[in-house]
């Protein structure tokens, strides 16, 4: 009797970690399987955009980290198009943030940059980032849009490809 007692345990024990350790792994499956929060849709038509997490303001005028800044004037002088996700029309946004062109519209209007984001931008001089790619920023970049590229920019889309 006994032995038969022993046995009944050893076989409820070997169940209970069983199931503890299915539970396990449809918990870690189920958390990698998820995505992560987007605040927005991404243009980028390569679908090689990932998720960006958390939630941001639109644009604000105020150039912060996880974003493309856009600059009315050279050296990043001036008001700024702040982008945190793709934009696929500049033409719906205004330059903001005090200064030479502020209030104006954002299409066809930057001259300058500076990327705070881990992602890397392309922009394009049509809207829903079609006609030329005019630039490719890579996180950390700045810099100047060449002379025969000022106010072209009209899109631009972030990507976890490389330029």
């Amino acid at each position: 009797m006994l032995e038969r007692l022993k046995s009944l345990h050893l076989t409820a024990m070997t169940g209970v970690v069983a199931v503890a350790a299915a539970s396990l792994v449809g918990l870690t499956t189920t958390a990698s399987a998820s995505p992560p929060d987007k605040p927005g849709s991404n243009d980028d038509s390569s679908s090689s955009a990932p998720a960006k997490p958390g939630k941001r303001a639109g644009t604000d005028g105020v150039c912060q980290t996880g974003e493309l800044c856009l600059y009315y004037l050279q050296n990043k002088v001036g008001a700024i198009l702040d982008l945190y996700v793709s934009d696929g029309d500049f033409s719906n946004d205004l330059l903001k943030g005090g200064g030479s062109g502020n209030g104006a519209n954002s299409n066809n209007n930057t001259r300058s940059y500076i990327s705070l984001d881990s992602y890397y931008w392309r922009v394009y001089d049509g809207v829903n980032n079609t006609g030329t790619q005019i630039l490719c920023i890579a996180p950390g970049d700045r810099g100047n849009f060449n002379s025969a590229l000022w106010d072209r920019a009209s899109s631009a889309s972030y990507s976890s490809t490389a330029c």
